[in-house]
């Protein structure tokens, strides 16, 4: 079998060059990496999501928001939870991958070849920049763009239901003009036995009874439609004094209803949050002259000025920093996977766990202590990077310190040979052997339950962290 190799071609002076040249061990480097990579960001995604969701779900429910409108907001929570559960996946693809191919000594295989580390990292490294290209996309612009939208969806949908919220046995006068009240609300949102007055118009005030009704928001959340259904009108025209009331009687009744005043508003000015980079840079510089015009002053402008700048510079080097994990990773998960022994990817799976634990600690930790002034921000947001580099490059720098593995590898390789001539009548006797009396569980069960309870309790202990 022939296999093609695949290269990257770029032009300089007249001629091209080969940057690098795809061979069947980096294709099939990026096939172990690349399952586990996708089985980590659908599961790191799903569970930070739904604990967004759940933090929700009580005010979804208690107000009745409608189905659409949740997946809208988990759609516009994507892209800020992806931003964090990338470098994640990349983690634990690079981790989980090499630990089951050092598990099963092909590694050594590797480097009984004479392929050394470094040109094991080649792969996983355009594993790794594709990764840091992709976050980058989510941290500067996709990310900002949801949380904005995600803001507005909650206060125009989510919030104005809140305020209107009907409670039944109670004179409600929220809406203007109106007077209200419910007998009693049924589990559907439906109200039975209404009794509405109404001021709209000063000249001739309506009273209205009704048996049902219901009231539904419009989508943007400005306005709401009031359906009632089986009552009775009585309009007083005091401009006629012949006339005591008038008297309608109706099988359907609507009445559009301004509520944009119940609604919170939220400032069109994005918060800094739901800015992008380019929008940093341009309040960045803008405050830096601010501050330089009130330069000395004590005052509370000045210490409020000061600290949204800190803010941004924090933000600013946040969005650069969080991508740049994933090859800060690819460069700690080389060594610390090529030197599992055991457990395969379930040890790697560990291992990107407690890794993942540790560096949001620290750049939570470096955020806060960056945001207060107590140090620089771009100390805050890099420290966590810069920390793990050094590890990785110092760990690095062991595995390439190890002796060839030659020698070492044919003496193994030998002895497994002779121990598996010597084995072979025993195995072929096993094979038509009949199963042990007395013993409920081989060794080979045991070993399966055991591992299984072990993957099981890993997955476990990762979700309650998380």
């Amino acid at each position: 079998m022939r296999f093609r190799r695949k290269a990257f071609l770029f032009f300089r002076q007249g001629v091209w060059y080969k940057s690098f040249v795809f061979k069947p061990i980096d294709r099939y480097l990026l096939k172990e990496l690349i399952p586990p990579f996708l089985l980590g960001l659908l599961v790191y995604t799903f569970v930070l999501l739904m604990n967004q969701i759940l933090l929700l779900s009580e005010l979804f429910i208690a107000r009745g928001v409608p189905l659409p409108t949740i997946l809208r907001l988990m759609i516009e929570l994507l892209p800020s939870i992806l931003a964090f559960t990338l470098p994640m996946a990349v983690l634990m693809g690079i981790l989980a991958g090499l630990s089951r191919l050092s598990t099963d000594s092909e590694i050594i295989a590797f480097k009984t070849l004479g392929i050394s580390y470094t040109r094991l990292l080649q792969p996983i490294l355009i594993f790794a920049f594709l990764g840091w290209l992709v976050t980058a996309l989510f941290t500067m612009y996709l990310a900002p763009w949801g949380n904005y939208q995600w803001v507005r969806t909650l206060s125009s949908s989510v919030l104005a239901r809140a305020q209107i919220q009907m409670k039944p046995r109670e004179f409600n006068e929220a809406i203007p003009q109106l007077v209200l009240y419910i007998q009693e609300i049924n589990a559907q949102g439906e109200w039975q036995n209404i009794f509405l007055y109404s001021a709209k118009k000063p000249e001739e005030p309506q009273l209205v009874l009704a048996q049902k009704g219901q009231l539904t928001i419009l989508p943007g959340g400005n306005k709401a439609i009031m359906r009632l259904f089986k009552g009775t009108i009585y309009s007083f025209p005091l401009y006629d004094p012949e006339k005591f009331y008038r008297l309608t009687s109706f099988s359907s009744y609507e009445e559009e209803i301004d509520i944009s005043h119940l609604i919170h508003q939220i400032s069109p000015e994005k918060r800094v949050r739901e800015k992008t980079i380019t929008e940093l840079k341009r309040d960045l510089s803008s405050l830096k002259e601010e501050i330089k015009l009130i330069q000395g002053s004590k005052t509370l402008l000045a210490r409020a000025k000061e600290r949204a700048y800190r803010t941004h510079l924090v933000e600013f080097h946040k969005k650069l920093a969080l991508p740049l994990a994933c090859l800060v990773f690819a460069l700690l998960g080389l060594p610390l996977g090529a030197s599992t022994r055991k457990g395969g990817r379930a040890s790697g799976f560990t291992l990107s766990l407690i890794i993942i634990v540790v560096y949001y600690v620290l750049i939570t930790a470096g955020e806060k202590l960056a945001v207060d002034g107590q140090i620089e921000p771009w100390l805050g947001m890099w420290g966590a990077n810069i920390i793990l580099t050094i590890l990785g490059i110092f760990l690095f720098w062991g595995t390439l310190r190890e002796i060839s593995y030659h020698l070492r590898s044919k003496k193994l390789i030998a002895e497994k040979e002779l121990v598996g001539r010597e084995l072979a009548p025993l195995a072929r006797r096993r094979l038509f052997s009949v199963w042990p009396r007395g013993k409920i569980w081989n060794i080979l069960d045991r070993y399966i339950i055991r591992r299984f309870f072990w993957l099981f309790a890993l997955i476990f202990l990762g979700l309650l962290i998380l």
